[in-house]
C-alpha cells in the first residue's frame, strides 16, 4: 500500500489519533488527573474512559491491518472511525459545559475532519 494514497493517508490518521487518544489518557494516568477535572460519577468516568481507550485500539489495530493490507482492516478500520465520531460529538458537551470554547471548538473541528477522512474511505472501498 502506497502511503499518499486514500487508504495509507486514512490509517496514518487513524493512527495518529488513536495514539494521541493513547497519549491523552495515559498523561492524566500519571498525573493522577483522571477524575480530578470532573464533577462526573466516578463510575461514569471510567466507563468513558474505556470507550475512548477501545476506540483507540480499534483505530490502531484497523491502521496497522490497513497498512500491512490485511483483509479484514477495511471494516474494523470503518468500525473505529465511527467510535471515534461518536466521541468526538459527544466530547464538546463536557468542555463546553466548564465554558472551555476553545477545547469545544477543536472538537467540533475534529468531528469535520473526520467525517471527511470517512468519507474518503467509504469513497475509496466503494
Amino acid at each position: 500500500m502506497n502511503i499518499l494514497d486514500i487508504d495509507g493517508f486514512v490509517s496514518l490518521y487513524s493512527l495518529l489519533v488513536g495514539i494521541s487518544i493513547f497519549g491523552y489518557w495515559a498523561a492524566l494516568y500519571t498525573r493522577k488527573q483522571v477524575f480530578a477535572a470532573t464533577s462526573r460519577p466516578a463510575i461514569e468516568t471510567k466507563y468513558h474512559v474505556v470507550a475512548e481507550l477501545l476506540t483507540a485500539a480499534i483505530l490502531v489495530v484497523g491502521g496497522i491491518g490497513t497498512i500491512l493490507s490485511a483483509e479484514w482492516s477495511g471494516s474494523v478500520l470503518f468500525i473505529g472511525l465511527g467510535m471515534l465520531l461518536y466521541t468526538e460529538i459527544n466530547s464538546p458537551g463536557f468542555y463546553a459545559a466548564r465554558k472551555e470554547k476553545s477545547m469545544a471548538r477543536m472538537f467540533w473541528i475534529l468531528t469535520v475532519l473526520t467525517g471527511m477522512v470517512t468519507s474518503l474511505f467509504l469513497i475509496s472501498r466503494a
